[in-house]
């Protein structure tokens, strides 16, 4: 899962020669945005500052990724708490308290539940045992494993536990072994592509389901109809194309069989099978998904599967990243904002396939340079106000997950590079999953989702 899926650097810090270019872009950027917004309309004028400030510091990280959201709950009701009731501190937290944060807080406890009770080391095994000695089908495996993983925890959750878990057969190649490599490109594709399988993936799907959630209710079973093909077919074609790239060859080590799981890591395997069919069959027993997450919190830890003190260290800061993405979202439309800037860009014209495929690569290029759930707050809001449809806010979210082009696009990507992967390695499969993904969900999305049941 990327909350941001994530590429938001929540506990770390970028080099300092990225502060000058991200800082320049950002502020011409948003300044352009600022001045574009009429005088004479004053809410929208001041929510745009706001706007800009918080993704200004998101897009430079000169501030811990929940910093933003702090100052958005604090200056809209400062500025614009004259403006009408809907500006007042209750209702402007509100605007964050969305049911999606607590499916998000779920995966996070069974993550580091399932890293507690040692699942890192199986799965490991049993990739190591599937791949038969054969670094091709170690490759494929690596990033079906590293994506099963996103699927139902952070990206970085997703890549430590694998990274770890494969150390042993890194140490045993030379740094420009092609194996290496293309182990290290297979776990950043893995947990970069994993996460646009369910809603919990990445941050920008849950800000797409909270912007959606007025029209219409997507649930688990609906996303992932569509989400898993998509996931499967998007590490096809970068995995794929990587290995025909790279050409990994040689022997690889052989695990005759997989550890076996305690007693505990059993007991763990019954909770998360239980919480995922619970989310599935939503539609056949009514209970909300964010429910169930709660529920499964109770039970890792009245069970000892997770202990407070993990709860205690939880990824916090990448669920405020994700409430300040829907109180953003939020902000732009209950101020004006939008409608200024729609008006003034005068793009009813454009194709609606042209538009959205603009926006798809817009998606994925600023998540290529700024935490992806930033991207998606500030592109989804202005999307809808060219076409509301769910799908549209769906498919832009999406793209935010293929923005992984530079050693700074995701924290998996830097994890990969800290381990002697070259970071020039990224560019290749980068470009073919940003221009690929982008054409995929932009000319087919809209048809594939009208069949599964999202206009």
């Amino acid at each position: 899962m990327k909350p941001d899926e994530q590429r938001t650097h929540a506990n770390s810090k970028l080099p300092v020669s990225q502060y000058p270019l991200r800082a320049l872009f950002a502020i011409v950027a948003l300044t352009a945005t600022v001045a574009a917004v009429a005088m004479d309309a004053p809410a929208a004028y001041r929510a745009a500052i706001i706007a800009s400030v918080c993704v200004l510091l998101w897009l430079t990280e000169w501030v811990r990724a929940w910093v933003p959201t702090v100052i958005l709950w604090i200056s809209t009701p400062l500025l614009l708490g004259g403006f009408g009731a809907e500006f007042q501190p209750h209702e402007v937290l509100a605007w964050s308290a969305d049911p999606i944060l607590i499916l998000f807080l779920g995966g996070f406890s069974l993550a580091a539940a399932a890293r507690l009770q040692g699942a890192d080391q199986v799965v490991a095994s049993l990739t190591l045992r599937g791949s038969q000695g054969r670094p091709r089908r170690l490759v494929a495996l690596t990033a079906l494993a590293t994506a099963g993983l996103s699927m139902w925890m952070s990206n970085i959750a997703a890549a430590a536990m694998m990274l770890g878990a494969l150390q042993p057969i890194l140490d045993g190649e030379p740094k420009e072994s092609r194996i290496r490599r293309a182990v290290l490109l297979a776990v950043v594709l893995g947990a970069n592509v994993g996460g646009i399988a369910t809603p919990i993936g990445s941050g920008p799907n849950g800000i797409a389901m909270a912007a959606v959630s007025k029209h219409q209710s997507i649930g688990f079973i609906e996303w992932m109809v569509f989400g898993v093909p998509l996931t499967l077919g998007l590490l096809l074609l970068s995995v794929g194309g990587m290995i025909v790239w790279l050409r990994p060859s040689g022997a690889t080590p052989v695990m005759s069989s997989p550890e076996r799981p305690s007693g505990r890591l059993g007991s763990l395997a019954f909770v998360i099978g239980g919480t995922v069919i619970l989310w599935l069959s939503e539609p056949v027993h009514g209970i909300p998904a964010w429910v169930v997450a709660i529920g499964t919190i109770i039970v890792l830890l009245a069970s000892r599967l997770l202990r407070w003190s993990d709860v205690l260290n939880l990824d916090w800061s990448t669920l405020l990243l994700i409430a300040g993405g829907i109180g953003l979202g939020a902000l732009l439309d209950h101020s004006g904002l939008l409608s200024n800037l729609t008006d003034r860009l005068s793009l009813d014209a454009a194709p609606p396939t042209l538009r959205l495929l603009g926006l798809c690569f817009l998606s994925a290029f600023l998540s290529s340079l700024m935490s992806n759930t930033g991207t998606a707050a500030l592109l989804i809001p202005l999307a809808a106000t060219f076409d509301p449809s769910p799908s549209t806010a769906i498919i832009v979210a999406i793209s935010a997950s293929f923005g992984m082009l530079f050693v700074v696009s995701t924290p998996p990507n830097a994890m990969a590079v800290s381990r002697g992967l070259p970071a020039s390695d990224l560019l290749f499969p980068g470009l073919l999953l940003l221009i690929g993904g982008c054409l995929v969900v932009a000319l087919s999305g809209p048809w594939v989702l009208q069949a599964v049941g999202i206009p």
